[in-house]
Parts: C-alpha cells; sequence; structure tokens
C-alpha cells in the first residue's frame, strides 16, 4: 500500500474547513468531522480546524472590502 499523499490530506482537510463553515452542503456539514487518522498525519486537531476556519472568515472578510472599495 503506498504511503498516504499529503497534497490529498490537505485537499481533504480544506474541504473539512469548508464543511464545518456550512460551506458545500446544507446544515448536516456542519456535523462534519474530520478523520482523526488524517488530522494526526497532519499535526492537528479539530481546534486547529476551527481556527483555520475562524482565520478564513476574517481573511474572506478583508478581501470583500477591497472588492468593495472599501478597504
Amino acid at each position: 500500500m503506498d504511503p498516504p499523499d499529503p497534497l490529498v490530506d490537505t485537499v481533504y482537510l480544506a474541504n473539512c474547513v469548508c464543511l464545518l463553515l456550512g460551506i458545500g452542503l446544507g446544515e448536516d456539514g456542519l456535523c462534519s468531522r474530520a478523520d482523526p487518522t488524517v488530522l494526526e498525519r497532519r499535526g492537528l486537531n479539530e481546534a486547529d480546524l476551527e481556527g483555520i476556519g475562524a482565520q478564513m472568515v476574517i481573511d474572506l472578510q478583508r478581501v470583500e472590502k477591497l472588492f468593495d472599495g472599501s478597504a
């Protein structure tokens, strides 16, 4: 069996963050949790994903302001 691909893990975890934020599915996506094995391989935990999601929201708000011309 081939070793896990870090890129596949990264895309999987990015999808988990999106689901955590309610992006991509209905409300049931908010209950989604990342596979603990993948989190462990990447040295992360659920709280890390929540932090990444929170930072992503902040960054997206900044980008929206740039396009609104109100930066």
